[in-house]
């Protein structure tokens, strides 16, 4: 082993040699050899491999950082106070962060700053919910979790949002020699109500969290970056070898990175960071998040089942109707905010409580224009088909509730889950009616006549999703239909 120490160093001399003349030391910003700045990060991850067959990881890590402190290109080299971190800053201002421990491994033991361990105690008013119905999903280390038993939690959350009618833009990285994902994208939250990230994460070297953004770095994101790099709010980062994988050299996103970037807030956002230590420090939130939204992220090092399911749990929490702070109690009520010395934590800027969906419609109907809505809260409902035609029917408590035609001819009634759209003709004909047989009504068997909109039907055949608008056949009065039927 003392040879391989020996070879390192003498890399490192060798690195001396082609730098500097005898008699000149050129300035401390003089530019740098990018690829001579990749190539010691690769020595470093080799060494860092090497030594672990005969030294424990922090023993590994000290003298991967003695070894660093011995190469003249470097300024400084240390642990940042995570503990598992190995950072360092060359010449030119680039630092890099070595991430020893990912959410892969089942070492939980990386140190924990002394944060609250309370979420935060605002008194809430009404529920708002976002304006807008966008979302940005990001994975850029989805061909690792995909190799695991179960893939990371980016698709359940999509599927979610899309299931809520929200209009979902999911970027991932499918392959290791794939980059799907820009900086642009984190330049754009400002787009979006709900953004998940699922990603790897760390502490910098001056006790910044950063995520790992999934975007190579270049030597034309080197230069594109140079104001960030001079003000340290960007740096290279890249993770130990992890069964078919070395770690990518990819850009890391401190927080102040975020808090430069976005000068206005994130108002009626909900932001989730699925990766290591987001939330190792309220940095990130702070940066983050403006009035009335919400920031959730882990204080240290977690295994990334546990990460993928709380997060699966979270979402369907609030598309179940909860707010974030209730979504958030339920999670903690069910011990999931807590895995090893990690935690999940919520932080909330806002006075009033964020939802992600109307909790009046779960389960309901809202029938605008003829002042109705139709609760089928805690029904026990079924599918039936009736006829050749084999048409759609809900059923609750053997009373038929509503008939579901995809044209008034019953030519193509529906029979699988999808989402189908409708629109009157030219002719002013709709190719799309539902029968309802409620007692709501003042008439038993009405029909409302859908002119434009869509319903989307998943879950098999349990799950009824509507938005549209039309026309009641009895009394033509012009309604707009919204909510859903949920049978499980």
């Amino acid at each position: 082993m003392k040879k391989k120490i020996c070879f390192y160093f003498l890399f490192s001399l060798i690195t001396l040699l082609f730098s500097c003349s005898d008699d000149n030391v050129e300035p401390k910003d003089k530019v740098m050899d990018f690829q001579l700045q990749i190539d010691i990060a690769d020595n470093m991850l080799n060494l860092y491999e090497d030594l672990l067959l005969q030294n424990t990881a922090e023993q590994s890590r000290e003298l991967i950082v003695e070894n660093l402190r011995g190469i003249d290109e470097i300024n400084v080299a240390e642990i940042s106070e995570d503990g598992t971190t190995v950072c360092w800053e060359y010449r030119d201002g680039l630092e890099f962060c070595f991430l020893t421990e990912t959410s892969l491994s089942d070492d939980l033991t990386s140190k924990v700053s002394n944060i609250s361990k309370k979420q935060s105690s605002n008194i809430f008013n009404d529920p708002v919910i976002p304006e807008n119905k966008n979302a940005l999903i990001l994975s850029p280390y989805y061909y690792q979790w995909s190799l695991l038993d179960k893939p990371d939690e980016s698709n359940d959350i999509a599927t979610l949002l899309l299931d809520n009618n929200y209009n979902v833009n999911y970027k991932l990285n499918a392959e290791s020699s794939q980059s799907n994902i820009s900086l642009e994208d984190y330049q754009q939250f400002n787009n979006y109500s709900v953004i998940a990230i699922s990603t790897h994460g760390g502490v910098a070297m001056n006790g910044e969290v950063f995520i790992n953004a999934g975007v190579p770095i270049t030597e034309e994101i080197k230069t594109r970056l140079k104001d960030d790099i001079d003000n340290k709010r960007v740096a290279v980062t890249f993770s130990k070898k992890w069964l078919l994988f070395d770690g990518p050299k990819v850009l890391a996103l401190k927080s102040s990175w975020f808090n430069h970037t976005y000068n206005t807030k994130l108002n009626q956002t909900l932001v989730h960071i699925g990766a290591c230590k987001g939330y190792y420090n309220q940095g990130l939130s702070n940066a983050l998040i403006g009035n009335e939204s919400a920031f959730f992220g882990w204080t240290a090092n977690v295994n990334t089942f546990t990460n993928r399911d709380n997060a699966i749990d979270l979402f369907q929490n609030l598309f179940e109707g909860k707010t974030v702070e209730e979504s958030y109690n339920q999670l903690v009520r069910n011990g999931s905010t807590i895995s090893g010395e990690a935690n999940f934590m919520m932080s909330s800027n806002s006075f009033a409580d964020l939802a992600l969906i109307s909790k009046e419609l779960i389960n309901q109907i809202k029938i605008t224009g003829n002042d109705e809505i139709l609760d089928f809260t805690g029904i026990n409902g079924y599918i039936e088909s009736i006829g050749n035609d084999k048409t759609v029917i809900l059923n609750v408590n053997d009373t038929r509730i509503i008939n579901i035609y995809f044209d008034g001819e019953h030519q193509t009634p529906i029979t699988q889950d999808g989402t189908y759209t409708f629109n009157t003709d030219s002719n002013g004909n709709q190719n799309f009616y539902i029968q309802f047989l409620h007692n709501s009504f003042s008439q038993t068997n009405e029909f409302v006549f859908m002119q434009n909109g869509t319903i989307k039907i998943s879950e098999n055949f349990t799950k009824f999703d509507f938005e549209c608008n039309g026309q009641i056949s009895n009394t033509n009065t012009n309604v707009d239909f919204v909510g859903n039927v949920n049978l499980n």
